[in-house]
């Protein structure tokens, strides 16, 4: 009951919060476990238990069916190896403990999930909310075969129980029979033997002086009756009737000694004592019947423990001590149990009776345990096959009708999700529920009424998707572009440094970074207005895109009449060719403005630095060495081209 109870609350917990507190769960029930029955094994087999359930519940599988794996794969494997190698337990016991806590472990596993299934209170502590949902055919498959596993289950374990006891009273009632049977044989014959010494007392009463008649009778008893070693007539008394009546003679043999005092009846007085010795041991094992292993066997010992008798198959000597040592402590059975051999295990090996002799002696009669557990091993085994093809047959007959029940929603689902089945009917037969038509018929209503709805909103769609796309379209534009020259901004062009530096890297290129400034653009602009200084720069930006025209080659506007040029794959000398070719095309350039306007010129000073694209992943680096060759530049004279190498002091200089 504490194991049943223990591991509810385990599976309970595993179901709602998962394998780390059905861990913690474990322990807490494992040491109420280990205080009644002292066993350590109880942690590590609650606690594996604990752990597959809890991740069982983490992946979204049912307990019920992890239960089954767990006890029909790992609980065995387990458990033989702790019986193997740390416990006394007789192998004859374990397939019976095993399938015994196989079926009470698909039960509390059962009554775990019940609860939580029946009681929605529960629900609400459910760490697992969020899992992926199951099918409805899963769900109903799961709760009609859990419903009818515990009926069976607890049918199975009644019945079991029921039967066993009954085995076990019979079994209890046969063995009385059977010892009351063998008492009442033996001490019939001592009666016997007794009844005999009495006739011959009552003669010897008759003639106490005719020794020769006293002899000759005592020889016809013992010639009549083999069991006497001696029969001895003494008339004086040599011996008392309280002794104990067995002996050992010199030659190691046990007698019986039967004491008759003869009193003479005229007068009362003590005629004498008839003293007979029986070979008790030979007598015992002409009148005690065989039996075999399985059967009832005797056990007879002396009031000193000492044993007269035993049957062959105790494995017993004659004559020396019994040893032996009560076992089965915490076994539900009516039956006293024992143990010969193995006196420190508790498993049992014997199921005794006893019962006295009024001489002293004592009757054991001796069943050995094995075939009363392999005949209850038997009975679960049976119960468990029929539990496994019980389950085997609700599993398949729950699937069988969730699937007719649950078939109609499947077709309503496809008939609404799946467009290429959106203009099939859905064929209902006289079994569907009303219910289901009845749902079926509104959600096409609603469909229809979506319908409408669905065009207004596409339509709607479409025109706020177009606006949409050009107001992207207009901040991607003012994003990377400059509004004035259509060139990439600062910004941009520093992203696509990166874009360009990693292009040289692998083809082990060079990478230039080209800086612009248009000479005395302020006086453009006090001479000829703002105006004209806006179409200059759009016009000295179309010639930069004229000049510098391949597809790795990048043009941007730096800031005011500055501008930046990244160009991958370049070698020095054509960089100068190119730089120089644009300084000089841009100084023969006409700029006109405007209608009936005279056209004015513009110059350029060029700083630029080229060099391995391994040089500085920072472009402020660049920059700064390209912003000093442009300001020499300036400080030269303007109107001219200097470039520097990163591995060089010296300069390429090219002056207008």
């Amino acid at each position: 009951m504490e194991f049943i109870l223990g591991n509810v609350t385990i599976v309970m917990v595993a179901i709602l919060a998962g394998p780390w507190f059905a861990l913690l769960t474990a322990f807490g029930c494992a040491l109420g476990l280990y205080l009644a029955w002292g066993n350590w094994f109880v942690f590590v087999f609650v606690a594996l238990e604990a752990l597959f359930l809890g991740y069982a519940r983490k992946h979204n599988l049912y307990l019920l069916y992890a239960s089954m794996l767990f006890w029909f794969l790992i609980g065995p494997l387990v458990f033989t190896s702790y019986a193997m190698l740390f416990s006394d337990l007789p192998s004859n016991h374990l397939p019976f403990i095993m399938i015994k806590q196989a079926i009470n472990g698909l039960l509390y596993t059962t009554i775990g999930s019940l609860i939580i299934l029946i009681w929605p209170f529960i629900s609400r502590f459910d760490h697992f909310k969020h899992q992926p949902r199951r099918t409805f055919n899963a769900q109903l498959t799961y709760v009609f075969t859990l419903t009818i596993t515990s009926v069976v289950l607890v049918s199975t374990l009644l019945l079991n129980q029921t039967h066993i006891n009954q085995q076990q009273t019979l079994k209890l009632s046969k063995l009385n029979e059977s010892l009351d049977f063998q008492y009442s044989t033996l001490n019939h014959y001592f009666e016997d033997h007794h009844k005999s010494l009495m006739t011959l007392a009552l003669w010897i009463e008759k003639y106490p002086e005719q020794q020769d008649i006293i002899e000759e009778s005592i020889n016809k008893l013992i010639e009549f009756n083999p069991d006497y070693r001696s029969i001895e007539f003494v008339s004086t008394p040599l011996r008392s009737t309280a002794l104990p009546p067995l002996s050992i003679d010199d030659n190691d043999q046990l007698n019986l000694t039967l004491v008759i005092d003869i009193q003479s009846q005229s007068s009362q007085q003590s005629i004498g004592q008839l003293i007979a010795e029986l070979d008790i041991q030979k007598m015992l094992a002409e009148k005690v019947p065989a039996s075999g292993q399985a059967l009832p066997q005797l056990l007879i010992i002396d009031n000193e423990q000492r044993i007269l008798y035993a049957s062959e198959s105790l494995g017993l000597t004659v004559l020396a001590p019994l040893h032996y040592a009560l076992s089965g402590a915490g076994y539900s059975t009516p039956f006293s149990l024992l143990n010969l051999h193995d006196l420190s295990n508790n498993a049992p090996e014997y199921i005794y009776l006893t019962k006295s002799f009024n001489n002293g002696l004592q009757l054991m009669l001796l069943q050995p345990f094995s075939p009363l557990l392999i005949s209850a091993q038997k009975q679960y085994l049976y119960s468990f096959g029929f539990l496994c093809l019980a389950i085997s047959l609700a599993f398949y007959i729950a699937g069988t009708i969730s699937r007719t029940q649950t078939r109609p929603l499947e077709l309503i689902a496809r008939r609404f999700t799946q467009p290429e089945l959106r203009r099939t009917k859905v064929e209902f037969t006289q079994h569907t529920p009303i219910e289901v038509v009845t749902l079926y018929e509104q959600i096409k209503m609603s469909q229809r009424e979506l319908l409408v709805h669905q065009l207004e909103l596409e339509e709607q769609v479409a025109i706020r998707t177009y606006e949409l796309e050009c107001a992207n379209e207009k901040l991607q534009q003012l994003a990377t572009l400059d509004g004035l020259t259509s060139l990439n901004n600062r910004r941009y062009c520093e992203q696509l440094f990166v874009t360009a530096q990693e292009y040289c890297q692998r083809n082990h290129a060079k990478l230039a970074v080209v800086l612009l400034d248009l000479d005395h653009f302020k006086t453009i602009n006090d001479n000829y207005g703002h105006l004209a200084g806006d179409e200059c720069l759009r016009q000295v930006a179309a010639l930069l895109k004229q000049h510098f025209r391949r597809e790795t080659d990048i043009i941007g506007r730096y800031g005011g009449e500055e501008f930046l040029l990244i160009l991958p794959m370049y070698d020095q000398t054509t960089l100068m060719e190119h730089l120089e070719q644009f300084r000089q095309h841009l100084e023969q350039l006409a700029i006109l403005y405007a209608e009936h306007e005279p056209a004015f010129y513009v110059a350029t000073s060029i700083g630029a630095l080229i060099c391995e694209a391994t040089f500085s992943a920072n472009i402020d680096k660049w920059l700064y060495i390209a912003d000093e060759n442009l300001y020499r530049a300036k400080e030269m004279g303007r109107n001219q081209v200097i470039c520097t190498k990163e591995d060089s002091q010296v300069s390429s200089v090219s002056i207008g």
